[in-house]
């Protein structure tokens, strides 16, 4: 039988679920790597996200796969789960792509005593409290809880304090209780429990009964079911939360934590745009109790400048990364640790809005700051190492950012704080090889792929789906080399591994097809190219919009081996699909159309279609006089 968990008002009786047939079923949402074009203003400072670009010449080519992840997931959570209360900037960055993975953990809980401003003194106890619930540290909680009531506070703020502090106690426990569940396996358990406390509050809610407590459990199981990878029924929890703060008061204890995090989670599912109403409006409830200078806000201010950025509404999202550094400068000093988080994250947008020197700058008090408190071998220092190496392959100042990122790198790799295989190590290999492949440096760029291939293996075995990528960016690797032979059989493994492990025909597979095609077209093996690259095509036109850039990709790669093949009426066909797909997302007088123009041209005149031919001339001389000039 599972455990029965506590909740306030005794509202939960998880005594339901004994004898009971779990209904649900794990989903895990298809993660579809989509090749992109590497530049160096794509690799340095374009933002991360899924690009498609044709080819830009009558030659097929291989691209190296872009390596952040696009299927939901609740790593990318801005905030711990619910039950905690907002936690630090610093505690905030390991779960950040430039991730710290580890953090120095507060070996005690201090509750400071004293006749200090009472908001002062309101936002110490909260923090120990939090840190105390961070802990697990019962008595250490009990004990903050108590000095509550001898602060010299309000009614208001007495009984505010006390009721966050109840009720998020006992959301934490649920939670805790639940999540160990699932990382140790027991996910049959997990969802009963779920299961049974959702129908508690479904039960509440039909009855009419519809406050914060309803709204804080359906986060808490929200942010469950996300660890469960169960994003549908996590975004329904989400739209039910939302319905019932729309008539909750700001008044309200635990308005604005419960808003914050809703917000948090649907950045994590991918939509800033859900989440940026809630932020601003959970802000608006913290500066009215804490005033808008307080620590406090920060890590709300943060979430709202990555909403913002996520918006593309970087000088907003600047104007409050600079909001929360001015607030720590202010409260704990211009070399505070707290201070390299937003500035990092700061450096970061500024990169993309290509306003490099403020990015560098930022970037180099980070570093200083954490240097000073650490030392130069402390694995957040080797973090920003990295970023900076960003800025400065962004200033076009590429040989000291390959400099930069293996310093970087050497220092994370040996300070004992990640696993080698650990994600963040992997990401950084992957944008150094990118660099040394743009600088032509291949032999050095290959053994950063052959590493992180070698490193997922021996973490995962040879036959996960998790190689996929890194067996791809490897056999690219090699294709550029000339070694077309080590990239064959590279790709084929891919093909089967994926084959093997995934649903018939996924879209995945259709990626290693088509490299693989375009390695037998350069090997003048065609009509086996032709062949994977058909099947492509027939996969990725089954999952996703026939007229849209990832089946053109595939249509385009089809038609150059078909023209190799003597196939042109079948070539030209595929071409105009190609370019109408062209002038949609680029526009009809784009550069992007100006290589299928060139091919096109080339296909009609062999099927002698000359008035075509003359139309095609004609369009293309005037795109070349433009972008001449």
């Amino acid at each position: 039988m599972a455990a029965v968990l506590p909740f306030s008002l005794n509202s939960l009786h998880c005594n339901r679920i004994r004898n009971r047939t779990c209904t649900y079923s794990t989903h895990i949402k298809a993660t579809f790597q989509i090749p992109r074009t590497l530049t160096r203003q794509r690799l340095c400072c374009g933002k991360q996200g899924v690009s498609v670009e044709f080819r830009k010449s009558r030659s097929l080519a291989l691209n190296f796969h872009d390596h952040t992840l696009r299927s939901r997931n609740c790593g990318k959570l801005c905030h711990s789960g619910f039950p905690l209360s907002a936690s630090s900037p610093w505690e905030r960055s390991k779960r950040n792509v430039i991730g710290f993975s580890e953090t120095e953990h507060i070996n005690s809980v201090e509750v400071v005593d004293g006749t200090n401003e009472n908001i002062q003194l309101l936002e110490s106890h909260m923090n120990s409290f939090r840190n105390a619930i961070t802990m697990d540290n019962t008595t250490a909680s009990i004990g903050v809880e108590e000095k509550f009531v001898y602060l010299p506070l309000s009614d208001d703020q007495k009984q505010y304090a006390n009721e966050v502090s109840e009720l998020e106690g006992q959301l934490r426990e649920l939670f805790i209780v639940v999540e160990q569940m699932i990382k140790t396996g027991d996910e049959g358990t997990a969802r009963e429990l779920i299961e049974a406390n959702y129908e508690v509050v479904t039960e509440q809610l039909e009855m009419g009964v519809k406050g914060v407590e309803q709204a804080a459990m359906l986060l808490v199981l929200a942010q469950l079911n996300m660890s469960l990878c169960e994003f549908t029924f996590t975004e329904y929890l989400l739209e039910q939360i939302k319905e019932i703060m729309t008539n909750v008061g700001n008044q309200e204890p635990l308005v604005d934590r419960i808003l914050e995090h809703t917000g948090s989670m649907y950045i994590a599912l991918e939509k800033p745009e859900e989440a940026l109403p809630l932020c601003t409006r959970s802000l608006e409830i913290q500066e009215g109790i804490l005033g808008k200078n307080s620590p406090l806000l920060v890590t709300l201010l943060l979430c709202l400048a990555d909403t913002h950025n996520l918006l593309c509404e970087e000088n907003t999202s600047i104007e409050l990364y600079h909001r929360a550094i001015s607030i720590l400068e202010a409260r704990k000093g211009v070399e505070s640790e707290d201070l390299v988080f937003p500035l990092t994250q700061l450096s970061q947008v500024l990169i993309e809005e290509y306003r490099i020197q403020e990015a560098e700058d930022s970037l180099r008090r980070a570093l200083a700051i954490m240097e000073k408190q650490h030392g130069e071998n402390d694995a957040a220092a080797g973090s920003i190492t990295c970023v900076l190496a960003r800025a400065l392959c962004a200033k076009g100042e590429v040989k000291d950012a390959v400099a930069l990122y293996k310093k970087g790198l050497y220092i994370m790799e040996n300070s004992g704080k990640f696993s080698l295989d650990d994600s963040v190590l992997e990401t950084i290999r992957i944008d150094l090889a990118e660099l040394l492949h743009v600088l032509g440096r291949e032999e050095e760029s290959q053994q950063l792929w052959e590493q992180n291939l070698l490193r997922k293996e021996e973490a995962l075995g040879n036959d996960h789906p998790s190689l996929a990528m890194h067996i791809q960016n490897l056999a690219t690797s090699y294709a550029h080399s000339g070694k077309f032979e080590k990239s064959e059989l590279l790709l084929r493994r891919c093909v089967r591994i994926l084959s093997a492990r995934l649903v018939h025909d996924a879209p995945e597979t259709s990626v290693p097809m088509l490299s693989l095609a375009t390695i037998l077209y350069h090997q003048g093996r065609n009509k086996e190219a032709e062949d994977l690259a058909l099947d492509a095509l027939r996969i990725r036109e089954a999952f996703f919009d026939k007229d849209g850039p990832i089946v053109g990709e595939a249509c385009d790669c089809l038609a150059l081996i078909q023209h190799a093949l003597g196939k042109d009426d079948r070539a030209e066909s595929l071409m105009w699909r190609v370019l109408q797909i062209q002038e949609k997302e680029f526009g009809y007088d784009s550069p992007e159309v100006m290589s299928t123009l060139e091919l096109l041209i080339v296909l009609v005149d062999n099927l002698g279609k000359k008035n075509q031919r003359v139309l095609l001339q004609r369009r293309l001389a005037k795109l070349k006089t433009r972008y001449r000039k």
